[in-house]
């Protein structure tokens, strides 16, 4: 019977981690970027468009938006990876980079931030046509059927 309950308590543990790491709760406070959109000094045409925020190589926060602006991405992190933040505009890198340093921001901080973009992305989002583009993290079963 003993050791009919340490087996239980082991499997309940195993599956604590499996769902934690599954649904992470963030390693810092949030910050929230907000702003408008530009394609060589002109607003971004109407379309269906994605900002993504991205630390190394995680995507640390995600936004559609369909305008010239967007507002309300919220940028935190599960694993505790602090640095510079690159954004994309449905897979085009803009000029501007952002910081998130974890438990040193304030909880909540808005940050204004225009983008600014070289070239025109497509005014679709990319999500949903089964490629992988850097940043995104919802394309299908190439991305764990996000």
């Amino acid at each position: 019977m003993k050791n009919k309950i340490i087996v239980f308590l082991l499997v309940a543990l195993l599956l604590g981690f499996v769902s934690a790491s599954e649904n992470c709760p963030p390693s810092g406070p949030p910050k929230i970027y907000s702003g408008n959109v530009y394609v060589n000094g002109t607003s971004l045409r109407p379309g269906s468009y994605t900002v993504n925020a991205v630390i190394g190589t995680d995507t640390v926060g995600q936004k559609y938006f369909s305008g010239s602006s967007y507002s309300g991405l919220q940028v935190s992190v599960c694993s505790g990876q602090t640095g510079k933040i690159f954004f994309y505009v449905n897979g085009v890198k803009a000029n501007e980079e952002g910081t998130y340093t974890g438990s040193q921001d304030e909880w909540g901080e808005q940050v204004i931030l225009d983008l600014t973009l070289n070239n025109a992305p497509p005014s679709t989002s990319t999500c949903g046509d089964n490629k992988i583009d850097l940043g995104e993290e919802c394309d299908g079963l190439n991305l764990a059927g996000r």
